[in-house]
């Protein structure tokens, strides 16, 4: 068993917890693009290259 407890099929969830997994993850998302963003700002600025190009 989970230590998170039992796991649920998606047709078993109700709508207001399909609308928090969408949620977190579109907030997860975000995250990664963010950070996908900054690691791309930091290469930029390492072989001195134009960040806004």
């Amino acid at each position: 068993m989970s230590s998170m407890g039992s796991v649920k099929k998606l047709s078993d969830l109700t709508p207001d917890e399909r609308y928090k997994i969408q949620k977190l993850a579109r907030h997860y998302m975000r995250c990664k693009l963010l950070a996908d963003i900054q690691a791309d700002m930091v290469a930029c600025q390492l072989e001195g290259w134009d960040q806004t190009e």
